[in-house]
């Protein structure tokens, strides 16, 4: 492993903390988007030199989030972890459900205020932008899946 792949997995782990996630978290991330292929958690752990445990929680984590996934090997015991095939589709996917839902709850919110003035002006404002991010975000969405899908080699994406 270089040392720029190294240097790539603590900005990522930086990227991650700047958003709230566990830096440990963001440097798994960065380690496996430079492998070719899978790691097993010791390799993990010995590389960006933290705990075995540390790298457990973290990489399950990653798994929930769906961005990476786990692995086997034939007669092997070891857990191995590798990013996920359709790695874009999947983090572009979340967004725009982060959208949906921010714009439904901008409705709800309008919806529940009694009579016009500022505040269902405001709430309005702010659900019409979200309405708009999101018809963007999801042709953009479907143009990524077509991309990623075909350079994965993968027959239909899971739209």
């Amino acid at each position: 492993m270089t040392d720029g792949t190294l240097e790539f997995a603590e900005k990522t782990g930086l990227f991650f903390e700047d958003d709230g996630y566990p830096r440990i978290a963001g440097r798994i991330f960065g380690l496996l988007l430079m492998s070719e292929g899978p790691r097993s958690l010791n390799d993990i752990a010995a590389r960006l030199r933290v705990s075995k445990a540390s790298v457990s929680t973290d990489a399950r984590l990653l798994e929930r989030w769906d961005i990476v996934e786990r692995v086997s090997r034939p007669g092997d015991r070891k857990v191995y972890y590798r990013i996920v095939p359709d790695l874009p589709y999947r983090i572009m996917e979340h967004r725009v459900e982060r959208v949906r839902r921010m714009g439904r709850l901008m409705r709800e919110a309008r919806a529940a205020v009694p009579r016009g003035g500022v505040l269902k002006a405001r709430l309005s404002e702010f659900a019409a932008a979200y309405d708009q991010a999101l018809v963007t975000m999801e042709k953009a969405l479907r143009r990524v899946s077509q991309a990623v899908f075909a350079s994965n080699g993968m027959t239909s994406s899971p739209e």
